[in-house]
Protein backbone atom coordinates (compact mmCIF):
# COMPACT_ATOMS: atom_id res chain seq x y z
CA UNK A 1 0.00 0.00 0.00
CA UNK A 2 1.62 3.51 -0.77
CA UNK A 3 1.30 6.14 1.63
CA UNK A 4 1.65 9.96 0.94
CA UNK A 5 0.76 13.06 2.91
CA UNK A 6 -0.84 16.55 1.45
CA UNK A 7 -0.97 19.42 3.80
CA UNK A 8 -0.37 17.21 6.89
CA UNK A 9 -3.37 15.19 6.13
CA UNK A 10 -2.11 11.37 5.57
CA UNK A 11 -3.34 9.18 2.91
CA UNK A 12 -3.49 5.75 1.61
CA UNK A 13 -3.60 4.30 -1.73
CA UNK A 14 -3.93 1.12 -3.78
CA UNK A 15 -4.27 0.44 -7.12
CA UNK A 16 -6.94 -1.10 -8.82
CA UNK A 17 -7.21 -3.46 -10.48
CA UNK A 18 -4.50 -4.89 -8.43
CA UNK A 19 -0.95 -5.79 -9.60
CA UNK A 20 1.53 -8.78 -8.65
CA UNK A 21 3.92 -6.16 -10.62
CA UNK A 22 5.74 -4.36 -7.74
CA UNK A 23 7.37 -1.99 -10.35
CA UNK A 24 4.00 -1.09 -11.15
CA UNK A 25 2.82 2.18 -8.08
CA UNK A 26 -0.41 3.95 -7.68
CA UNK A 27 1.96 7.59 -7.97
CA UNK A 28 4.19 8.96 -10.45
CA UNK A 29 6.51 11.37 -9.81
CA UNK A 30 4.92 13.83 -11.99
CA UNK A 31 1.97 13.72 -9.94
CA UNK A 32 3.78 13.89 -6.49
CA UNK A 33 5.82 17.25 -8.19
CA UNK A 34 2.43 19.13 -9.17
CA UNK A 35 1.24 18.07 -5.12
CA UNK A 36 4.09 19.61 -3.90
CA UNK A 37 4.12 22.78 -5.93
CA UNK A 38 -0.03 22.97 -4.88
CA UNK A 39 1.28 22.52 -1.27
CA UNK A 40 4.26 24.76 -1.25
CA UNK A 41 2.13 27.55 -3.03
CA UNK A 42 3.87 27.72 -5.99
CA UNK A 43 0.93 26.96 -8.31
CA UNK A 44 -2.63 28.31 -7.09
CA UNK A 45 -5.08 26.14 -5.64
CA UNK A 46 -8.46 27.05 -6.29
CA UNK A 47 -12.08 25.14 -5.49
CA UNK A 48 -13.51 22.69 -8.20
CA UNK A 49 -10.67 22.28 -10.31
CA UNK A 50 -11.10 19.86 -13.41
CA UNK A 51 -8.67 16.77 -12.55
CA UNK A 52 -7.67 14.64 -16.08
CA UNK A 53 -5.76 11.15 -15.77
CA UNK A 54 -5.44 10.12 -12.12
CA UNK A 55 -5.43 7.23 -12.60
CA UNK A 56 -6.14 5.72 -8.76
CA UNK A 57 -7.50 8.77 -7.15
CA UNK A 58 -4.39 10.35 -5.48
CA UNK A 59 -5.14 13.78 -6.51
CA UNK A 60 -8.89 13.21 -6.30
CA UNK A 61 -7.80 12.71 -2.71
CA UNK A 62 -5.72 15.12 -1.51
CA UNK A 63 -8.10 17.44 -3.59
CA UNK A 64 -11.36 16.30 -1.95
CA UNK A 65 -11.48 19.56 0.36
CA UNK A 66 -11.95 21.65 -2.57
CA UNK A 67 -14.61 19.45 -4.54
CA UNK A 68 -12.84 18.60 -7.61
CA UNK A 69 -14.60 18.02 -11.20
CA UNK A 70 -13.12 14.66 -11.80
CA UNK A 71 -12.99 13.20 -15.29
CA UNK A 72 -12.77 9.57 -16.09
CA UNK A 73 -11.33 8.24 -18.99
CA UNK A 74 -11.88 4.69 -17.79
CA UNK A 75 -14.70 2.65 -15.89
CA UNK A 76 -11.96 1.09 -13.61
CA UNK A 77 -10.62 4.56 -12.60
CA UNK A 78 -14.21 5.49 -10.96
CA UNK A 79 -13.59 2.04 -9.37
CA UNK A 80 -10.55 3.06 -8.12
CA UNK A 81 -11.51 6.39 -6.91
CA UNK A 82 -14.78 4.70 -4.74
CA UNK A 83 -12.61 2.38 -2.93
CA UNK A 84 -9.63 4.39 -1.85
CA UNK A 85 -11.89 7.52 -1.13
CA UNK A 86 -13.77 4.53 1.36
CA UNK A 87 -10.06 3.21 2.27
CA UNK A 88 -9.59 6.89 3.90
CA UNK A 89 -12.67 7.55 5.30
CA UNK A 90 -13.88 9.64 2.73
CA UNK A 91 -17.70 10.80 1.91
CA UNK A 92 -18.06 9.66 -1.64
CA UNK A 93 -20.20 12.53 -2.02
CA UNK A 94 -17.05 13.87 -2.63
CA UNK A 95 -16.58 11.90 -5.65
CA UNK A 96 -17.91 14.73 -8.37
CA UNK A 97 -17.41 13.56 -11.87
CA UNK A 98 -16.94 14.80 -15.43
CA UNK A 99 -17.70 12.59 -18.35
CA UNK A 100 -14.97 13.65 -21.09
CA UNK A 101 -17.77 14.69 -23.65
CA UNK A 102 -19.59 17.01 -21.14
CA UNK A 103 -19.88 20.74 -20.75
CA UNK A 104 -17.69 21.49 -17.33
CA UNK A 105 -18.48 23.47 -14.80
CA UNK A 106 -16.90 27.12 -14.76
CA UNK A 107 -13.26 26.97 -13.11
CA UNK A 108 -10.40 28.58 -12.31
CA UNK A 109 -7.82 25.62 -12.68
CA UNK A 110 -7.16 22.52 -14.49
CA UNK A 111 -4.93 19.74 -13.34
CA UNK A 112 -3.76 17.10 -15.44
CA UNK A 113 -1.22 13.88 -16.20
CA UNK A 114 -0.12 14.61 -19.57
CA UNK A 115 -1.76 11.33 -21.22
CA UNK A 116 0.54 9.08 -23.77
CA UNK A 117 -1.77 9.77 -26.17
CA UNK A 118 -1.52 13.31 -28.02
CA UNK A 119 -4.99 13.17 -29.24
CA UNK A 120 -6.45 12.41 -25.98
CA UNK A 121 -4.38 15.39 -24.19
CA UNK A 122 -5.85 17.71 -27.17
CA UNK A 123 -9.55 16.32 -26.51
CA UNK A 124 -9.00 16.83 -22.51
CA UNK A 125 -7.30 20.43 -23.64
CA UNK A 126 -10.12 21.71 -25.29
CA UNK A 127 -12.85 20.44 -22.76
CA UNK A 128 -10.98 22.41 -20.20
CA UNK A 129 -10.28 25.63 -21.84
CA UNK A 130 -14.48 25.84 -22.31
CA UNK A 131 -14.53 25.46 -19.15
CA UNK A 132 -11.72 27.76 -17.76
CA UNK A 133 -12.37 31.29 -16.97
CA UNK A 134 -10.68 33.97 -18.61
CA UNK A 135 -7.93 34.00 -16.14
CA UNK A 136 -7.74 30.46 -15.30
CA UNK A 137 -5.19 28.47 -16.10
CA UNK A 138 -3.70 24.81 -16.41
CA UNK A 139 -0.80 23.10 -14.95
CA UNK A 140 -0.04 19.53 -16.73
CA UNK A 141 2.50 17.36 -15.48
CA UNK A 142 4.92 15.09 -17.10
CA UNK A 143 8.24 12.55 -16.93
CA UNK A 144 10.58 14.06 -18.97
CA UNK A 145 11.29 11.27 -21.02
CA UNK A 146 7.74 11.45 -22.59
CA UNK A 147 7.93 15.07 -23.91
CA UNK A 148 7.24 15.33 -27.51
CA UNK A 149 7.33 18.53 -29.45
CA UNK A 150 3.60 17.77 -30.29
CA UNK A 151 2.70 18.70 -26.80
CA UNK A 152 3.97 22.21 -26.79
CA UNK A 153 2.07 22.63 -30.17
CA UNK A 154 -1.15 21.58 -29.12
CA UNK A 155 -0.86 23.80 -25.58
CA UNK A 156 -0.15 26.71 -27.73
CA UNK A 157 -2.97 25.84 -30.16
CA UNK A 158 -5.54 26.85 -27.07
CA UNK A 159 -3.41 29.32 -24.84
CA UNK A 160 -1.02 32.66 -25.23
CA UNK A 161 1.08 31.61 -22.48
CA UNK A 162 3.01 28.20 -21.84
CA UNK A 163 5.84 27.61 -20.09
CA UNK A 164 8.03 24.43 -18.73
CA UNK A 165 8.83 24.60 -15.03
CA UNK A 166 12.44 23.12 -14.15
CA UNK A 167 12.52 19.90 -13.98
CA UNK A 168 12.14 17.54 -10.52
CA UNK A 169 12.77 14.07 -10.44
CA UNK A 170 12.95 13.91 -13.89
CA UNK A 171 9.19 15.34 -13.95
CA UNK A 172 7.82 18.74 -15.25
CA UNK A 173 4.97 20.92 -15.22
CA UNK A 174 3.62 22.42 -18.19
CA UNK A 175 1.83 25.90 -17.23
CA UNK A 176 -0.69 27.39 -19.72
CA UNK A 177 -2.45 30.73 -19.09
CA UNK A 178 -4.10 33.09 -21.43
CA UNK A 179 -6.89 31.82 -23.44
CA UNK A 180 -7.02 32.09 -26.65
CA UNK A 181 -10.43 32.61 -28.59
CA UNK A 182 -11.34 29.39 -30.25
CA UNK A 183 -14.40 27.95 -31.98
CA UNK A 184 -15.30 24.63 -30.83
CA UNK A 185 -14.28 21.84 -33.39
CA UNK A 186 -15.20 18.47 -33.26
CA UNK A 187 -12.34 16.44 -32.14
CA UNK A 188 -13.38 13.02 -34.31
CA UNK A 189 -11.31 11.21 -36.80
CA UNK A 190 -12.80 8.64 -39.60
CA UNK A 191 -10.19 5.41 -40.45
CA UNK A 192 -10.99 3.35 -42.92
CA UNK A 193 -11.35 -0.44 -43.51
CA UNK A 194 -11.81 -1.78 -47.33
CA UNK A 195 -15.36 0.35 -48.45
CA UNK A 196 -16.45 0.90 -44.47
CA UNK A 197 -15.55 3.85 -42.50
CA UNK A 198 -15.35 4.28 -38.94
CA UNK A 199 -16.12 7.60 -36.61
CA UNK A 200 -13.91 7.38 -33.34
CA UNK A 201 -12.98 10.27 -30.52
CA UNK A 202 -9.61 11.56 -29.98
CA UNK A 203 -8.34 9.40 -27.68
CA UNK A 204 -9.35 5.96 -28.83
CA UNK A 205 -6.88 3.29 -29.66
CA UNK A 206 -5.22 3.78 -33.08
CA UNK A 207 -5.81 7.00 -34.29
CA UNK A 208 -5.52 7.32 -37.65
CA UNK A 209 -5.72 3.53 -39.12
CA UNK A 210 -7.01 0.15 -38.29
CA UNK A 211 -4.25 -1.30 -36.34
CA UNK A 212 -2.21 -4.17 -37.51
CA UNK A 213 -3.45 -6.47 -35.30
CA UNK A 214 -6.83 -6.03 -35.95
CA UNK A 215 -6.17 -6.14 -39.84
CA UNK A 216 -4.51 -9.65 -39.17
CA UNK A 217 -7.01 -10.76 -36.96
CA UNK A 218 -9.96 -9.79 -39.69
CA UNK A 219 -8.23 -11.79 -42.54
CA UNK A 220 -7.94 -14.53 -40.06
CA UNK A 221 -10.79 -15.88 -37.74
CA UNK A 222 -12.78 -18.19 -38.29
CA UNK A 223 -16.27 -17.41 -39.10
CA UNK A 224 -19.68 -19.28 -37.88
CA UNK A 225 -22.57 -18.00 -39.57
CA UNK A 226 -25.45 -19.70 -37.13
CA UNK A 227 -27.79 -17.38 -34.93
CA UNK A 228 -26.19 -16.49 -31.76
CA UNK A 229 -24.64 -14.08 -28.78
CA UNK A 230 -21.22 -11.89 -30.07
CA UNK A 231 -19.18 -10.43 -27.67
CA UNK A 232 -16.76 -7.74 -29.06
CA UNK A 233 -14.48 -7.26 -25.41
CA UNK A 234 -11.81 -4.26 -25.44
CA UNK A 235 -14.32 -3.02 -28.65
CA UNK A 236 -12.01 0.15 -29.55
CA UNK A 237 -14.24 1.79 -32.17
CA UNK A 238 -16.22 -1.87 -32.81
CA UNK A 239 -14.93 -2.59 -35.92
CA UNK A 240 -14.50 -5.98 -35.12
CA UNK A 241 -18.31 -6.62 -34.04
CA UNK A 242 -18.96 -4.60 -37.28
CA UNK A 243 -16.48 -6.46 -39.58
CA UNK A 244 -17.85 -9.99 -37.72
CA UNK A 245 -21.38 -9.05 -38.28
CA UNK A 246 -21.12 -7.87 -42.45
CA UNK A 247 -19.57 -11.82 -42.69
CA UNK A 248 -22.14 -13.57 -39.94
CA UNK A 249 -25.48 -11.86 -40.15
CA UNK A 250 -27.21 -13.13 -38.42
CA UNK A 251 -25.18 -12.97 -34.53
CA UNK A 252 -26.86 -10.62 -32.27
CA UNK A 253 -23.42 -8.46 -30.85
CA UNK A 254 -23.14 -6.38 -27.47
CA UNK A 255 -19.71 -4.18 -27.25
CA UNK A 256 -18.09 -3.81 -23.34
CA UNK A 257 -14.75 -1.90 -23.14
CA UNK A 258 -13.38 -0.11 -20.12
CA UNK A 259 -12.96 3.04 -22.03
CA UNK A 260 -15.76 5.63 -21.86
CA UNK A 261 -14.24 7.19 -25.30
CA UNK A 262 -13.91 4.18 -27.13
CA UNK A 263 -17.95 3.12 -26.19
CA UNK A 264 -18.74 6.71 -27.20
CA UNK A 265 -17.00 5.90 -30.49
CA UNK A 266 -18.80 2.22 -31.24
CA UNK A 267 -22.35 3.82 -30.80
CA UNK A 268 -21.47 5.64 -33.59
CA UNK A 269 -20.45 2.88 -35.37
CA UNK A 270 -23.16 0.06 -34.07
CA UNK A 271 -25.44 2.34 -32.99
CA UNK A 272 -28.22 -1.06 -32.73
CA UNK A 273 -25.62 -3.11 -30.32
CA UNK A 274 -25.69 -3.18 -26.69
CA UNK A 275 -22.47 -1.08 -25.99
CA UNK A 276 -21.44 -1.01 -22.21
CA UNK A 277 -18.85 1.14 -20.47
CA UNK A 278 -17.18 -1.26 -17.78
CA UNK A 279 -13.88 -3.25 -16.38
CA UNK A 280 -15.77 -6.09 -16.02
CA UNK A 281 -18.32 -8.64 -17.43
CA UNK A 282 -20.60 -8.89 -14.45
CA UNK A 283 -23.65 -7.48 -16.18
CA UNK A 284 -23.30 -10.98 -18.94
CA UNK A 285 -25.52 -14.08 -17.71
CA UNK A 286 -23.42 -17.87 -17.08
CA UNK A 287 -23.37 -19.54 -20.62
CA UNK A 288 -24.90 -17.27 -22.77
CA UNK A 289 -22.40 -16.26 -25.21
CA UNK A 290 -21.80 -18.53 -28.09
CA UNK A 291 -18.24 -16.34 -29.47
CA UNK A 292 -16.14 -13.41 -27.76
CA UNK A 293 -14.07 -11.09 -30.16
CA UNK A 294 -11.16 -9.71 -28.69
CA UNK A 295 -8.04 -7.60 -29.76
CA UNK A 296 -7.06 -7.30 -26.09
CA UNK A 297 -5.24 -4.24 -24.63
CA UNK A 298 -2.07 -4.60 -22.50
CA UNK A 299 -0.77 -0.60 -22.83
CA UNK A 300 -2.48 1.75 -20.60
CA UNK A 301 -0.59 4.47 -20.97
CA UNK A 302 3.02 4.74 -20.60
CA UNK A 303 2.36 0.71 -18.41
CA UNK A 304 2.50 -2.14 -20.12
CA UNK A 305 0.72 -4.58 -18.50
CA UNK A 306 -1.60 -8.10 -19.27
CA UNK A 307 -2.69 -8.87 -15.76
CA UNK A 308 -5.97 -7.04 -16.80
CA UNK A 309 -6.36 -9.15 -20.25
CA UNK A 310 -5.95 -12.58 -18.13
CA UNK A 311 -8.40 -11.29 -15.89
CA UNK A 312 -10.79 -11.26 -18.59
CA UNK A 313 -10.13 -14.09 -20.39
CA UNK A 314 -10.63 -16.08 -16.96
CA UNK A 315 -14.04 -13.90 -16.28
CA UNK A 316 -14.95 -15.23 -20.14
CA UNK A 317 -15.10 -18.90 -19.69
CA UNK A 318 -18.34 -19.35 -17.36
CA UNK A 319 -20.27 -17.06 -19.94
CA UNK A 320 -19.85 -19.29 -22.91
CA UNK A 321 -22.00 -21.40 -24.04
CA UNK A 322 -20.94 -25.68 -23.58
CA UNK A 323 -19.91 -24.97 -27.56
CA UNK A 324 -18.67 -21.42 -27.34
CA UNK A 325 -15.56 -20.22 -28.31
CA UNK A 326 -13.48 -16.92 -27.76
CA UNK A 327 -10.79 -15.75 -30.37
CA UNK A 328 -8.25 -13.50 -29.95
CA UNK A 329 -5.57 -11.50 -31.81
CA UNK A 330 -2.66 -11.00 -29.38
CA UNK A 331 1.47 -10.13 -30.19
CA UNK A 332 3.16 -12.89 -30.37
CA UNK A 333 5.92 -12.20 -27.43
CA UNK A 334 2.78 -11.90 -24.78
CA UNK A 335 2.78 -15.63 -25.09
CA UNK A 336 -0.89 -15.77 -24.65
CA UNK A 337 -1.37 -19.35 -25.77
CA UNK A 338 0.61 -20.58 -22.71
CA UNK A 339 -1.37 -18.62 -20.39
CA UNK A 340 -4.90 -19.71 -22.16
CA UNK A 341 -3.76 -23.47 -21.52
CA UNK A 342 -4.45 -22.67 -18.15
CA UNK A 343 -8.10 -21.67 -18.52
CA UNK A 344 -9.44 -23.75 -21.23
CA UNK A 345 -9.15 -27.08 -22.27
CA UNK A 346 -8.35 -26.23 -25.77
CA UNK A 347 -6.47 -23.75 -27.41
CA UNK A 348 -5.27 -23.38 -31.46
CA UNK A 349 -3.44 -21.11 -33.43
CA UNK A 350 -5.31 -20.07 -36.53
CA UNK A 351 -2.94 -17.62 -37.66
CA UNK A 352 0.84 -16.07 -37.40
CA UNK A 353 2.68 -13.87 -38.51
CA UNK A 354 6.54 -12.52 -37.10
CA UNK A 355 4.29 -9.95 -35.18
CA UNK A 356 1.15 -11.17 -34.19
CA UNK A 357 -1.19 -15.02 -33.73
CA UNK A 358 -4.56 -15.25 -33.81
CA UNK A 359 -5.86 -17.78 -31.33
CA UNK A 360 -9.25 -19.66 -30.91
CA UNK A 361 -10.15 -21.15 -27.47
CA UNK A 362 -13.04 -23.43 -26.49
CA UNK A 363 -14.00 -24.83 -23.22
Amino acid sequence: MFQFEFRGRPFKLQRYPQTTNRSLVPVSAAQAYLLRLLEEGELPLTDQPLVYNDRFGAWALALSGWEPQLVPNYASQKKAWTKNFLLNGLDLDQLHYCLPLEQAQACSQALMLVPKSMDLFELQLQQAHQALKEDGSIHAAFMTRHFTPSMLQIAQKYFEQVEQSRAWKKARILSMRGKKSLAGQSLMRSIYYESDSYQQYYGVFSAKQVDKGSRFFIENWLVQEEEGQLLDLACGNGILAHQYLKRAPKMQAQLTDDAYLAIASSQLNLPEASAVWTDNLSHIPAGSLDLVLSNPPFHFGHENNIEVSLGLFQAVKPLLKPNGSMQIVANRHLNYSSQLERIYARVDCLAQNLAFEVLRVEL
